[in-house]
């Protein structure tokens, strides 16, 4: 496989999609728990609203023993559901994530995820360049079904002002300096975003004759 092959892995995408989507439904059921525990506790001490719901948050500091009993339900949904994303990470080195990949999952949505995952189990074996104008594609599919043209350009320019955070959290996840020893991985960053906005700009000028 050459370096280029290797570059971004069609494979390892689809897994990583599915596993976030496992996980995605494991935080939402760990916030469900933590929400019925707190309506018991607070069914428990007697705190209901005046159309007679069962609140979640908490209603008193005051109250003995109630403070301490919301805080332990708090602490411990919030050990188990922030352990999540040391996990992601802990599968993503296993598994030798490359700075493309990296990068091309950054801030993956639910929204934009489901569409790119279809099509590319329609088509698995797409090459990198794919990869990224179905990434850009999939970003502007998600928010074209939600707004107008006008507001499509719109949030292009707001991906490109933020992009640089993630090639911030992309140095950070890698321990990239800007030495000359990282010259190969800030390369390979600049590399991903020129063509990252590329395809950003192809896909939103297919939308507007799409749309118009």
């Amino acid at each position: 496989m050459s370096a280029e092959d290797s570059t971004i892995r069609p494979k390892f995408i689809l897994e990583w999609c599915q596993l976030k989507g496992s996980e995605n439904h494991y935080q939402w059921d760990l916030i469900d728990d933590r929400n019925r525990e707190l309506k018991t506790l607070n069914r428990k001490f007697g705190f209901v609203e005046e159309d007679q719901t069962i609140p979640v948050g908490s209603r008193t500091n005051v109250q003995p023993g109630y403070k301490r009993a919301y805080a332990e339900v708090e602490a411990t949904f919030r050990r188990v559901y922030d352990a999540v994303p040391r996990m992601q990470d802990d599968w993503l080195r296993k598994n030798r994530v490359t700075t493309y990949e990296y990068l091309l999952l950054d801030n993956f949505v639910l929204g934009d995820s489901r569409y790119f995952t279809e099509q590319l189990v329609r088509k698995p074996n797409m090459n990198w360049l794919d990869l990224i104008r179905l990434r850009a594609r999939s970003f502007l599919k998600h928010w074209s079904e939600e707004t107008r043209l006008a507001g499509v350009r719109e949030r292009v320019r707001i991906e490109k002002r933020l992009f640089p955070y993630a090639e911030m959290r992309c140095r950070k996840f890698f321990g990239i300096k800007r030495w000359p020893r990282d010259r190969t991985k800030n390369a390979e960053i600049s590399q991903y975003r020129r063509f990252y906005f590329s395809a950003l700009d192809e896909e939103s000028d297919r939308l507007k004759v799409e749309m118009v």
